[in-house]
């Protein structure tokens, strides 16, 4: 990996975590300089896409670390969990790892239930304002009752350990459906965007404002119900003039608002971050990407988005149109509210399918005159030709002869009598 930091410079996006994990490998001697070196770039590749994926995982996957080694390593980084229960609940994997904390797939002790926990870093657990902005999404969760959005079960600290206990999503998210089978068909992709938009609009009537969708952060059941979920940047809208906020948020969706920190983030800032995912789904990338944050920052900035149709000709344009003015530089130039987003998107749904409906009777109509014109030429080619018929044709009057003008012979001549 030749020095530096294990290999970050040819990685540009993995997270400071990823560099320390593979630094305290490589000391250790329990990995090679080019297997951490493949690894970090694997880790980057996911992170560009927004995916959270640890290089430590990336080992065990491809079977030059050990689980137990892992743990060790994010143990004396302080990680890791050193309990498998925390609370009333028993861990039994983790499911993803974000800025804040780590999400474990976890069962009640007592009532079995299965629930997704997630688990504040142990390091942020000393920082007050992050503890108290972790129990705040936890106070938020539970107000908010919506079929899009996922609920939340319980919250506690077991030691110095906080906790979040949400409904597990039995199902996977849109990224990792990405990653695995390409871009969705666009007519899928709509109801989608039309279900997250109604999680946005539950949230816009509370005053809050999301602040990271993404497709990491839509989860999709096993029954095809979509959901909302990591509600770590939730927060109240900001007016213009409230001040430079912190930069929060997946580069790859963020609007330009929010890459500016001008202090007025509201429910259209979703809706540019929801056009963004929505681009991701149709197109099998985000609208704007790089070799670093600081590229793919300018191009939110100042870059005109690539029309989807032109990565991917099956885009129907009234989807590609309504992505673009979502996608819009300025805030004013986006639907009003996220209510107002939810009724076009509901318009261009039954634009579709009337589209849908209409088409195949198009062509039907056309199969139908187009086997009558074949039918009709080949009962020309086989009619007869060349000879006369024997009799008149069946339901026609028999053609009447013309008279014979010719005038009659003479009657031969009489010998006289003898």
């Amino acid at each position: 990996m030749g020095g530096g930091a294990a290999g970050a410079g040819a990685a540009k996006l993995v997270k400071a975590t990823d560099i320390d994990l593979a630094r305290l490998a490589r000391s250790r001697g329990w990995v090679q300089d080019d297997e951490l070196e493949r690894a970090l770039l694997e880790a980057d590749r996911y992170q560009a896409l927004g995916l959270e994926k640890s290089v430590d995982e990336i080992l065990i996957e491809g079977g030059h670390l050990t689980a137990e080694q892992a743990r060790s390593l994010r143990d004396a980084l302080g990680l890791s969990l050193r309990s498998p229960r925390i609370g009333d609940y028993e861990v039994v994997r983790r499911i993803g790892i974000g800025g804040m904390g780590s999400v474990f797939e976890a069962r009640h002790v007592r009532l079995r239930q299965r629930i997704a926990l997630k688990v504040l870093l142990p390091r942020l657990a000393k920082d007050s304002r992050a503890t108290e902005r972790f129990l705040e999404e936890a106070r938020t969760l539970a107000r908010l009752n919506h079929p899009n959005l996922v609920h939340a079960v319980d919250a506690g600290r077991d030691d110095e350990l906080y906790y979040l206990a949400m409904e597990y999503v039995e199902g996977e998210n849109l990224l990792q459906r990405l990653m695995r089978d390409g871009p969705l068909e666009p007519r899928r992709s709509l109801d989608v965007a039309r279900d997250v938009c109604r999680a946005l609009c539950a949230l816009e009537e509370k005053g809050l404002v999301h602040r990271d969708v993404k497709p990491a952060n839509i989860l999709v059941a096993a029954d095809g119900t979509v959901r909302l979920a990591d509600f770590g940047l939730l927060g109240p809208a900001e007016e213009e003039g409230a001040g430079a906020a912190p930069l929060c948020g997946t580069p790859h969706y963020m609007s330009p608002e929010q890459v500016e920190r001008r202090g007025e983030v509201d429910g259209r800032s979703d809706l540019y971050a929801l056009a963004a995912t929505w681009y991701h789904l149709v197109v099998g990338r985000p609208p704007f990407v790089g070799k670093s944050t600081r590229e793919i920052i300018l191009g939110h900035l100042h870059s005109p988005v690539p029309p989807p149709s032109s990565l991917r000709k099956e885009v129907p344009e009234p989807i590609e149109r309504v992505i673009l003015r979502w996608l819009a530089k300025e805030r004013s130039e986006r639907p009003g509210t996220c209510r107002e987003a939810l009724a076009e998107l509901d318009g261009l749904a039954r634009e579709l399918d009337r589209r849908a409906l209409s088409w195949p009777l198009v062509r039907r109509v056309l199969a139908i005159a187009t086997a009558l014109a074949l039918a009709a030429h080949l009962a020309w080619l086989l009619a007869p030709r060349g000879r006369e018929p024997d009799g008149p044709v069946r339901g026609e009057a028999p053609v009447a002869k013309a008279p014979d003008l010719a005038p009659a012979p003479a009657p031969a001549a009489q010998p006289p009598p003898s």
